[in-house]
């Protein structure tokens, strides 16, 4: 569905057949990520050790990807209508024959629909919620650096810190590698030392390349603290997706379902604020904001742990 979603947005000529296309594909978009890590989070705990951040870590991947591609068809001047149906039709045969080797063993699968069939009470789910909003702020916390980095990078280090054109264009390229090697290394780092702490670091390394890239210094020093952010931004979503499974008073995978619809509402406001504050004051100013949410990140990710140890009707 999200693959015919973005065929009929690439070719139908219509602004408001363009307009309902990508609004089904948001919807259809936002129930696969949360079925993604719910199924994910299902396997970590069947493994009985850290992997979600290996599994989010092909997302940064496929954004990479994405980005190599789209650009590669734009200089051979290949229609999007093309570039939708060629990618629908690849990527959804990647996906279905993800989903057919991602099945869990039948030993492991009733203890989730067991849950699930059984209904909170209405006060239990009331304070499940509260404590999924703190996840949530986590959660933006991280998508945050992948916006910013997406609509502001580029233009920070051209008009900003000096960097030539060709040059400037790396900006979310190298936000996206650093966030990658973060997410490689971030389950045998969670296994160490725990996914609190290794989130509360992150935090701290967003707030520390923010500091960095806002320096009136040449611009390979703005890039080093885009990569340090990018690295540090890592483990945030994939820790806060970790801890919604295991909120106390939700059935399974209810958490998660709430963590990612919650969570795209980031993406409304993160970008805007950046714009509106750099309006005001200045673009370097305004990396104040994902500075900001480096420190909150970090002050945040110990509720986070806390939840995460907590025994959610048996699965903690």
């Amino acid at each position: 569905m999200l693959a015919a979603a973005m065929a009929v947005a690439g070719f139908h000529p219509s602004v408001l057949v363009l307009v309902a296309a990508l609004a089904l594909g948001g919807i259809v978009d936002a129930v696969v990520d949360a079925a993604q890590n719910v199924q994910g989070v299902a396997v970590e705990r069947w493994a009985g050790r850290s992997i979600i951040n290996s599994l989010h870590a092909i997302w940064s991947l496929g954004a990479a990807t994405g980005g190599v591609i789209g650009a590669f068809a734009a200089a051979q001047d290949v229609a999007i209508g093309t570039q939708m149906i060629v990618n629908g039709v690849v990527w959804t045969a990647v996906a279905v024959l993800g989903s057919w080797l991602a099945v869990l063993p039948r030993t492991v699968a009733p203890v989730a629909d067991e849950l699930a069939a059984t209904p909170a009470p209405a006060a239990g789910r009331w304070s499940a919620l509260r404590l999924v909003l703190p996840l949530v702020v986590l959660a933006i916390c991280g998508t945050l650096v992948e916006d910013v980095s997406n609509n502001w990078a580029v233009l920070y280090l051209g008009t900003e810190a000096g960097a030539p054109v060709g040059t400037a264009a790396l900006a979310l390229t190298v936000v996206l590698a650093s966030q990658f090697v973060g997410r490689l290394v971030g389950d045998p780092m969670t296994d160490r030392w725990g996914r609190e702490a290794v989130a509360r670091s992150g935090g701290l390394l967003i707030a520390a390349g923010m500091a960095l890239a806002m320096l009136p210094a040449p611009y390979p020093v703005a890039f080093l603290g885009f990569a340090l952010m990018g690295f540090g931004s890592a483990t945030l979503v994939p820790a806060a997706f970790a801890a919604a499974d295991r909120v106390p008073g939700l059935p399974a995978g209810t958490g998660i379902a709430l963590l990612g619809w919650l969570m795209r509402i980031g993406f409304l406001v993160t970008s805007p604020t950046v714009g509106a504050l750099s309006d005001v004051a200045s673009l370097r100013v305004a990396l104040l904001v994902p500075l900001a949410a480096g420190l909150l990140a970090a002050v945040l990710s110990h509720r986070a742990g806390r939840i995460g140890r907590a025994p959610a009707d048996g699965r903690g």
